[in-house]
């Protein structure tokens, strides 16, 4: 008998798929689904020492997310992190985290669940590590256009606006006559702002 085993996962061969590749709602858990493939196309399974990142580069600002930089969001979280905690601030303050879980599914699928608090469009990179180390994007998956959308609204992200007749009623004095006009302009956001 003679058993022929799969070679080492290919960038090239390997696909990715799902909605998350595109789209995502900012803090909601999005999926991606990588198919590791040998040069071949036979189904590769998990190897000690390999892992599947995921990198953002924002289109907005132009510049890739880096967690090594305290002035930007956390953007890159390896798959035996099981969360990415150090948040650093963001967008109004607030942190803005991409949470990043891997795990390998039957068939040669690895399974990536990620969540970003920040809204925007995002060049989206897979990269694959193999057990020396070396990283290498996945090619047919990277870069993906995504577009984070903003979650629904919520009253931790919303604020009230310094404009209109409530900004100068409080300016003057907290106190407001019976019967008198208000004029309240509201930001409204997300939980992330």
């Amino acid at each position: 008998d003679l058993t022929v085993e799969p070679n080492a996962l290919c960038v090239r061969t390997s696909r990715a798929s799902g909605e998350a590749l595109r789209v995502a709602t900012a803090g909601e858990p999005s999926v991606i689904r990588v198919t590791a493939l040998d040069a071949c196309g036979n189904g590769v399974m998990s190897t000690a020492g390999d892992r599947f990142d995921v990198f953002l580069w924002d289109v907005k600002r132009g510049r890739r997310v880096n967690p090594r930089d305290p002035r930007l969001p956390r953007a890159h979280s390896s798959t035996y992190d099981r969360h990415g905690d150090d948040a650093m601030s963001g967008v109004c303050g607030r942190p803005c985290i991409l949470e990043l879980e891997g795990c390998w599914q039957p068939h040669s699928v690895h399974e990536l669940t990620y969540s970003c608090d920040l809204a925007g469009r995002f060049d989206l990179w897979i990269q694959y590590t193999d057990p020396t180390g070396v990283h290498r994007p996945l090619e047919v998956a990277s870069p993906s256009q995504l577009e984070v959308v903003p979650n629904r609204a919520d009253a931790r992200g919303s604020s009230l606006l310094p404009e209109g007749s409530f900004g100068q009623m409080l300016a003057a004095s907290p106190t407001l006559t019976a019967g008198a006009e208000l004029i309240v302009g509201v930001r409204v956001a997300d939980r992330f702002g």
